[in-house]
């Protein structure tokens, strides 16, 4: 690499560092910190400095977002795949950081807790109602509702017969959409 190619690439990371920044933020609730994204980001946005080839008339901020966005959602599959949900009530409330549906359940076996615990758990099935039944499938699925073990991505897709990629899109519309109706209870 001669040194009007380096100073080249190193005007292009520079002067990306915002879309890496703006990519990263994009992507918190997963469960990784924002400064690990922006790390990641900015590892995504070097090897597109590195691979970028102008000839191919793609304009270098289009072609850099697809690599981070491709970098970060790398990083974001093996953290889950290296923190998989647990089991039934234990599973975490999509989009809740942290909080499962176990915790949404009072702790004591007194009249009143019991009726917490029956409108809770019935708020938890009108929520579950609400989604799309693909999108029930897949949060089940993965966070081991259905009383199986919590599966990837991946093998859910591969069942379902679709991308990862929509499999990720249903389980956080699916989140959002759990997050919203169970506001209150939460």
């Amino acid at each position: 690499m001669t040194t009007t190619d380096k100073t080249a690439r190193d005007a292009l990371i520079v002067d990306n560092l915002g879309l890496a920044r703006h990519m990263a933020r994009k992507f918190m609730g997963t469960g990784i910190e924002l400064e690990d994204l922006v790390s990641i980001a900015y590892i995504g946005l070097i090897k597109a400095a590195d691979s970028y080839d102008p000839d191919k008339g793609v304009r270098f901020g289009s072609y850099a977002g697809v690599v981070i966005r491709n970098e970060i959602l790398m990083a974001v599959r093996s953290y889950r795949t290296r923190a998989p949900a647990a089991l039934s009530l234990d599973a975490e409330v999509p989009g809740t950081h942290g909080v499962t549906f176990a915790d949404l359940l009072p702790a004591s076996n007194n009249a009143d807790d019991a009726l917490d615990r029956a409108s809770t758990c019935e708020a938890v099935h009108q929520a579950l109602g609400m989604l799309k039944p693909r999108e029930v499938k897949v949060v089940s699925i993965l966070h081991g509702l259905d009383g199986g073990a919590p599966r990837k991505q991946r093998e859910v897709a591969q069942a379902m017969g679709v991308s990862q990629s929509i499999v990720s899109r249903w389980n956080r519309d699916a989140g959002a959409k759990l997050r919203e109706a169970l506001a209150d209870v939460v």
